[in-house]
This record gives C-alpha cells, sequence and structure tokens, in this order.
C-alpha cells in the first residue's frame, strides 16, 4: 500500500511540482540503478538505463497509474528497461556478427575473387566516408578488437556513445552493400 508520503510526492511529481521531481529522482535512482545492475552487471549501462527510466517516467507522468507503491512501479519499469536493453544488445550481436571479418572459404571460380575483391574494396571506401568519430570508433572496435569499454575509456566518453556509432557505421554498412 501507498504511504502518504508517496502518494502526495506522486501526485506532485504527476503534477510537474520541479522539487517532487528532484526528490523522486534522489529517493529512488539508486534503487533504479541497482535494480538494473542485477540485470545488466555494467555500472555505467546501469546509470544510463536509470536515468532513461526517469526520463520515460516523466514524459508519462499524466498516464501513470500507479496501484501499489512508487518505488515498486520505477523498479518494475527499471526491470524493463534492463531486459529492453538485453534484448537490443542481442539482435545487435546478431547484426555484428554477419560483418565480422570471416575466414575465407575456398574460391571455387575467377568470378568469385572479383567479387570478393570488389566488396572488399567497396566497404573499405563506405569505411573512409563514415563521419571522422564515427570511423574511428568503428576501427578501434573492428581493427583494434577493442571494447566498447576500452574504446570508451580511451576515447573519454560514455561506453553508450560507442554503442550508437557503431550501431550508426553498422546501419551506413548495410545501407551501402544493399545499394552496390
Amino acid at each position: 500500500m501507498k504511504s502518504p508520503d508517496n502518494t502526495d510526492l506522486f501526485l506532485r511529481f504527476q503534477a510537474g511540482d520541479q522539487n517532487a521531481v528532484k526528490q523522486v529522482f534522489h529517493d529512488y535512482y539508486p534503487l533504479m540503478c541497482q535494480t538494473i545492475y542485477r540485470i545488466i552487471k555494467d555500472k555505467d549501462t546501469s546509470e544510463d538505463l536509470a536515468q532513461n527510466v526517469f526520463i520515460r517516467a516523466w514524459r508519462k507522468r499524466e498516464q501513470i497509474a500507479i496501484h501499489l507503491s512508487l518505488p515498486g512501479y520505477l523498479r518494475k519499469m527499471a526491470i524493463n528497461e534492463a531486459l529492453y536493453y538485453l534484448r537490443r544488445q542481442a539482435r545487435r550481436a546478431s547484426i555484428l556478427k554477419q560483418y565480422q571479418p570471416g575466414p575465407i572459404t575456398t574460391l571455387t571460380t575467377p568470378l568469385d575473387e572479383v567479387i570478393r575483391d570488389e566488396t572488399d574494396l567497396h566497404i573499405k571506401s563506405t569505411i573512409q566516408h563514415l563521419p571522422p568519430r564515427c570511423r574511428t570508433i568503428f576501427q578501434l572496435n573492428r581493427t583494434d578488437g577493442l571494447s566498447y569499454r576500452e574504446i570508451a575509456q580511451r576515447l573519454d566518453i560514455r561506453p553508450k556513445t560507442v554503442e550508437n556509432q557503431i550501431a550508426k557505421a553498422l546501419r551506413i554498412l548495410r545501407h551501402s552493400l544493399q545499394a552496390a
């Protein structure tokens, strides 16, 4: 059951009271981070996802109907955010796997070799035409084999930024290969 403090706090949050928003964030952000971390096992990503939960709660504040408790509702949102993140990661991993260089199988004809060489040139050209930051991050990951976290530390950016730039590079590559 909701305590009177939570009810009042939630009602003020729904009404857009800035002090209530700050209090909800201050009171429940650590809980969101812990909840997400139990699923994701990455501190930076957990913090990013917890912020996403609060942004979504803020945007939907007028439609939210809480039947039990504000912390319970936010915890459920955090779990859903973490699970959605894992599904996105699995989907991205599947896409990345398609573009990982693998062993070249035995070529059966000279035409196969020409097609492979043209495709390699097209991919290299597309990579060279990526936006500079995107290209650097993509090459650090694909050429140097650095993890998202290692790239983030090296470039002093968030791992989420690395993830987004890799996804952008892959979108551009996929579009370029489909157009070729």
